[in-house]
């Protein structure tokens, strides 16, 4: 078994319009990462080809664009994002946004799939998210 590593050991690097994160895991196989967007910061349109991408917010609330709608993804849920999605993730509240952005290419099931919303309550990296303990703080 292997630990998650410390945030604050992680590099940091930046993406999008100057936003950043920590990579806890990037491989063939999984990609897991911590991000976070300033305030009126966005990402660039990105492309979803390989895989679905689970955004699951930690902290604010995470501002969502696909095919021309917005969905708000508050603090303890989530969205899972089908392969072949064009999307864009942005902060339009007066603080920063924290989030996870998995990626698993066991997650992929083609085309068929929607978006989906969800809370802690459907999803196994729940352990992972208590350690962090970041909701709590909002309540």
């Amino acid at each position: 078994m292997n630990t998650v590593p410390d945030k604050r050991r992680i590099k940091h690097y930046f993406w999008g319009n100057s936003e950043g994160g920590h990579t806890f895991r990037e491989d063939d196989a999984l990609s897991v990462r911590h991000m976070f967007v300033e305030v009126n910061g966005s990402d660039l349109l990105y492309y979803q080809t390989t895989c679905q991408t689970i955004l699951y917010t930690l902290y604010g609330i995470v501002s969502f664009y696909t095919d021309g709608r917005q969905m708000d993804i508050p603090c303890g849920k989530g969205i899972v994002i089908p392969d072949g999605t064009h999307y864009l993730v942005a902060n339009r509240t007066s603080d920063k946004i924290e989030f996870l952005s998995i990626e698993h290419a066991g997650f992929n099931a083609g085309p068929q799939c929607s978006l989906t919303t969800f809370s802690t309550e459907n999803i196994s990296v729940y352990a992972l998210l208590q350690k962090y303990r970041y909701c709590a703080d909002q309540n």
